[in-house]
């Protein structure tokens, strides 16, 4: 199920998430044969570091049930920079 978050992180980031993604996760729960998982992510914040914007994602996969068989966070680092309004 950790290559279905990462197959979805690819996605949102493209190649630059091998450039320079993180992914911190946990599993607290196990996943039986058949289970069908989906993973998803939520933007926590995105900031700038290194005069490039960077990416918080919550990250988590959950069965069909819903229950979360995975959890953890990701950064990823994305072209361009923050604009703050004025």
């Amino acid at each position: 199920w950790e290559g279905y978050l990462v197959g979805l992180l690819v996605e949102i980031f493209g190649l630059g998430w091998f450039e320079g993604g993180s992914v911190d996760i946990k599993i607290p729960r196990s996943v039986r044969i058949g289970d069908v998982i989906r993973a998803a992510a939520r933007l926590e914040s995105l900031s700038e570091c290194d005069g490039k914007a960077t990416a918080e994602l919550a990250v988590w996969c959950e069965n069909a049930s819903g229950e979360h068989v995975l959890v953890g966070a990701a950064r990823c680092a994305m072209p361009g920079t923050v604009t703050r309004p004025a």
